[in-house]
């Protein structure tokens, strides 16, 4: 009986240990929830001048991308995160970095609000992250 408990007791260390290392390389079921919102970088202030500029440049921080399949960038119209004041979606590719919008989507002295969430090759997705941004030079 003592033997019979010996080999279990070990049986069980060895898995969990394998469940551990399996989950921290990102391998196999998901021990904890390691899907975090990506950190926004720009836009991310209220004074985004386009003067002379064709394009307005879209960063944030890329991790996991072995892992990511793609990111869906969102740009509303205002603050409020809605279907009817969305004013683009986009699938961007992992190596389609940083992502340039033109800069005849924007007005001047409005107010945008953009969202971005990473999804990963096993179908999760990142929280979503935002931030607004406006328009104060063309």
């Amino acid at each position: 009986m003592k033997h019979k408990m010996i080999v279990l007791s070990s049986l069980l260390m060895v898995l969990f240990s394998i469940n551990a290392a399996a989950a921290y390389m990102g391998l196999g079921g998901n021990m904890y929830n390691d899907r975090p919102p990506v950190d926004l970088f720009s836009p991310i202030t209220n004074d985004i001048d386009l003067s002379g500029k064709a394009d307005l440049e879209f960063k944030w921080r890329r991790i996991n991308l072995t892992r990511t399949d793609h990111y869906l960038l969102k740009i509303y119209n205002g603050y409020d995160m809605l279907e009817s004041t969305l004013i683009l979606k986009q699938e961007i590719k992992v190596d389609q970095y940083p992502v340039t919008i033109p800069a005849k989507t924007f007005e001047l002295n409005k107010t945008y609000t953009w969202s971005l969430v990473q999804v990963y090759s096993d179908g999760s997705k990142s929280d979503k992250s935002s931030s607004p941004f406006t328009i104060i030079k063309k």
